[in-house]
């Protein structure tokens, strides 16, 4: 998004940044301020917004994001689970896996799920 503080403006160049990156929820640190002209941002300057289709984009990128983070989530919690199930029961002396692995595994994974996603459950008043 580029905010445009005013087009009148002929005095020096002014150039303020924050990058952030929604999936990741980073700052992110350009070495070179990212060159944009004043011809490039008049080019993509309008007073009409189409609401709908922003509002279309908005709503997809909203899920992307959501997707991407609800994918991580779950790659963690599987990855740990696992990890905390070989520290207690080492491969070397379980090379098959038990009953008891098992309920140890499903019991970690289905706590953390619903720790995580506990709020997608809950009604909205």
């Amino acid at each position: 998004m580029v905010v445009f503080l005013n087009s009148q403006y002929i005095g020096n160049q002014v150039y303020e940044s924050y990058h952030y990156n929604v999936v990741t929820n980073e700052v992110v640190v350009f070495e070179e301020p990212v060159s944009i002209s004043p011809q490039q941002i008049k080019k993509y300057t309008s007073k009409n917004i189409n609401t709908k289709k922003f509002k279309e984009r908005m709503k997809y990128l909203l899920q992307r994001i959501d997707k991407i983070v609800i994918d991580r989530r779950i790659n963690e919690i599987t990855t740990n689970a696992m990890k905390e199930m070989n520290e207690k029961y080492p491969q070397k002396e379980n090379p098959v896996f038990t009953q008891e692995m098992i309920s140890f595994l499903s019991e970690k994974i289905a706590k953390e799920f619903v720790l995580s996603f506990q709020h997608r459950f809950s009604k909205k008043n």
